[in-house]
């Protein structure tokens, strides 16, 4: 149900943001699932972690829509 949602929004390259957004969500998911665990840290509350997903995905659909649209 969700990849046919990405697939009639993004018609340009929807197969590829549906694998990136799935993988980053899965990651992400289990990296505070492990925070869970007592006196265990979470990944995700680490600002450079934050930074760096925030960061690779704002430049990574920068290159694609420019490679896309020129």
């Amino acid at each position: 149900m969700s990849k046919k949602l990405f697939g009639e929004n993004l018609t340009v390259c929807g197969g590829v943001f549906f694998y990136f957004l799935f993988a980053v969500f899965t990651f992400l998911f289990f990296c505070n699932l492990i925070g869970m665990i007592p006196y265990s840290v979470t990944v995700t509350s680490f600002l450079a972690v934050t930074l760096f997903f925030s960061s690779m995905g704002f430049f990574g659909a920068l290159l694609i829509g420019l490679r896309a649209n020129g």
